[in-house]
Parts: C-alpha cells; sequence; structure tokens
C-alpha cells in the first residue's frame, strides 16, 4: 500500500511498482524479486560478512590514530581488500578461512587515503609483522625528518 507523506510525495508499493525518496526526489523503480542463492553463494556471503567484521574492528581499534584522516570510501576497500587476501589461501575450504590461517600480505601497501596516499608523504621504510603473541609490532628505521617527510 502506498501512502502520501506531508511533502505531497507517495512512498510504498502499488502491485509490482515502488515509490520512495532518494536525496529528496521521487523515485518510482519495480518490485524486486525473490533470489534464490545457491549454497556456494550463501558460504561466500557469510565469509564476506566475517571479512566485514573483521575490517571494522581493524578499523576501530586504529581510529584514535587516523583521526577522520581516511577517504570516504575506506571502509568499503579495507573489506575487500580484506576478503580478495582471504580468497587466495586455497589451502582452506571458503568458511574456514581466517586472517590468522592466512597470508595477509595481499594488504601490504594498502592506502587509508586514496586522495593523500601516505606513501608519498613518508618515505621511511616501515616493517610490520605479526608476532607469534598475536600481536603488531610496527618498527621504523631512524631517519632525517627533512629527508624523509616531503611537504606539499
Amino acid at each position: 500500500m502506498a501512502r502520501i507523506n506531508g511533502k505531497n510525495k507517495i512512498s510504498g508499493a502499488i502491485g509490482t511498482v515502488v515509490f520512495r525518496s532518494l536525496n529528496g526526489k521521487q523515485i518510482i523503480q519495480s518490485k524486486g524479486r525473490k533470489i534464490t542463492q545457491s549454497q556456494a553463494t550463501r558460504s561466500s556471503a557469510r565469509e564476506f560478512r566475517q571479512c566485514s567484521t573483521w575490517a571494522k574492528g581493524l578499523r576501530l581499534s586504529y581510529e584514535s590514530f587516523l583521526v577522520a584522516m581516511t577517504d570516504s570510501y575506506m571502509h568499503g576497500r579495507l573489506t575487500a581488500a580484506l576478503y580478495q587476501t582471504l580468497r587466495h589461501n586455497t589451502a582452506l575450504a571458503p568458511g574456514s578461512r581466517t586472517p590468522f590461517t592466512s597470508d595477509m600480505s595481499g594488504l601490504a601497501g594498502f592506502e587509508m587515503n586514496t586522495n593523500s596516499p601516505f606513501a608519498a608523504y613518508f618515505l621511511p621504510e616501515i616493517t610490520v609483522v605479526f608476532t607469534a603473541g598475536r600481536e603488531v609490532a610496527v618498527h621504523c628505521h631512524s631517519f632525517v625528518v627533512k629527508d624523509a617527510v616531503p611537504f606539499p
């Protein structure tokens, strides 16, 4: 059933047509149809959902460090990069792969802000390793700021 709201816009459905507002504009579209997913599709979706959860945990853990210096698509790019890296682990079956059982080197060089890449402004080499105690160890060799950090 469709209704007219206080702004004289229709929202709801009439038959196979759906009315809604998007960014203040009236949108009319056809109703979606029910999709039957295969077992492989459901398995892949579960694994992607797990990657999304792990990526969110990572983002929240370094959020105070980045202080809103990421681009607006970083969350989606990080989830996709994590998922692609996980999928390279063909030794394990989908659904049983985790960041702890897979090689995460595919995330090397991931930029949090594609509009202002970190590698363009910080030249020293940084090494990051995952320790046996399940911690991330970051090491940066000593450097001279004038030579290693170019300012735009």
